[in-house]
């Protein structure tokens, strides 16, 4: 449990939160424009690769990717709650550090996913097999999470009320 009272939880406002608000903002940007780049990539190469190219690795990468997506899912929910174990902190900075944490072990898989789906363009294998379009499923889960949670005030003060319940 947590050494938060409804006044520590009162005293957060709007203006607290527009750091933490552009720093996701910015995380999010991050893997879209690299999922942007890697769609070029996917469009400038139609018709060029024949034959594709290293459908085994391709195949353990996958098995890789949604296990470590998995995974990190689960321990992003309980990993960055540990800022909030101290008995004295202060609230902005462990809510900020929540959330950076958060959303940085989610990016972590997003990425992964981005860099399998440029090696299965590289190689050929997606304007061969559908199935590897499947990669891009953790850089989709991210954004849906991202807009789940994003950091706005309510969200913030249930978060703050749950972990006191804890």
């Amino acid at each position: 449990m947590i050494n938060v009272n409804k006044k520590n939880i009162d005293e957060i406002n709007s203006e607290d939160l527009k750091p933490l608000q552009i720093i996701i903002i910015a995380l999010n940007m991050g893997v879209f424009l690299f999922m942007v780049v890697t769609f070029i990539l996917y469009f400038q190469n139609i018709g060029k690769i024949s034959e594709p190219q290293g459908i085994d690795t391709l195949n353990i990468l996958m098995i890789i990717l949604f296990t470590f997506t998995i995974i990190d899912l689960f321990l992003s929910r309980i990993i960055p709650g540990r800022v909030f174990v101290k008995k004295d902190f202060d609230i902005n900075i462990s809510v900020r550090s929540y959330y950076i944490i958060r959303f940085a072990m989610m990016e972590t898989a997003a990425f992964l996913s981005l860099v399998v789906f440029i090696l299965s363009i590289m190689g050929g294998a997606i304007y061969h097999y559908p199935v590897y379009w499947l990669v891009l499923l953790p850089v989709l889960i991210f954004f849906y999470i991202s807009f789940l949670i994003f950091p706005n005030h309510d969200r913030v003060k249930d978060l703050l009320r749950e972990k006191a319940q804890a």
